[in-house]
């Protein structure tokens, strides 16, 4: 529970936010009355495919909209369309306002699923699906830190797969194999991972040489769809390693 002191002005807004990714609002109590009371207006989401939403404040001329859609955009437009450009879960608020100062507080999570295929143009065909890890990554230049008594080199890389598809159904499991050994699952195609290196010398690291001071860890991704159908694709984090004299 979270209490927030005034005082407020008639008409004024009062914007809290957290990190908690599974924080939601539940009740907003103004003047000792519960918000949802007043004022009164219903809202309307429409998928529209693709990523896109209809959103609209169906309140009256009087009351001010104020929307955040979950992804950092915020507007007072009451009819509008967005487009959300990674797929993921959305926590969309809508505060309504009057000119007393009374609020009403809607919230609801939206689910943008990563893009596919329409399925009538492959259907009966039984492709698998298609896996795009992104990259090349990078090149990143590590930081050099000591860690329980030992010298270390370390970055961290964010991989979208979320242009990875399948040409029917759609892909259920990311299987990242990142190159020095580790192998992790997620159900969604973003990723972030920070890789820790010993501090070794230059003419010797665990990686692979490329040109100059510029080596790459290959990662392999494996995809697979709601048939138990796989499909692979590599890519490469470059990585910038200078000698240590």
């Amino acid at each position: 529970e979270l209490t927030v002191h005034g005082p407020f002005f008639p008409g004024s807004m009062v914007l809290i936010s957290w990190n908690h990714p599974d924080a939601q609002v539940m009740e907003v109590v103004w003047n000792d009355r519960p918000a949802s009371l007043s004022p009164s207006g219903p809202w309307e989401i429409v998928n529209l495919g693709g990523g896109r939403f209809r959103f609209s404040a169906k309140a009256s001329s009087d009351v001010q909209v104020f929307w955040d859609l979950g992804d950092g955009t915020i507007t007072w437009q009451r009819d509008f369309e967005h487009v959300y450009s990674h797929a993921d879960k959305y926590l969309v608020t809508l505060i309504l306002s009057d000119a007393r100062g009374q609020k009403r507080v809607q919230q609801t999570w939206l689910s943008v699923e990563p893009p596919s295929v329409p399925a009538p143009v492959f259907a009966g065909l039984d492709l698998p699906p298609r896996a795009n890890p992104g990259g090349p990554y990078g090149p990143y230049d590590p930081v050099i830190e000591q860690r329980e008594g030992e010298w270390v080199r370390w970055f961290t890389v964010q991989f979208d797969a979320s242009a990875s598809f399948a040409y029917e159904g759609k892909i259920v499991k990311y299987v990242w194999d990142l190159g020095n050994g580790q192998v992790i699952v997620t159900e969604s195609p973003y990723l972030t991972y920070t890789y820790v290196f010993p501090n070794v010398d230059h003419h010797d690291p665990p990686l692979i040489e490329l040109y100059g001071f510029i080596y790459s860890v290959p990662v392999t991704l494996t995809v697979e769809d709601d048939k138990g159908r796989t499909g692979t694709a590599t890519t490469h984090v470059l990585v910038i390693w200078y000698p240590i004299w």
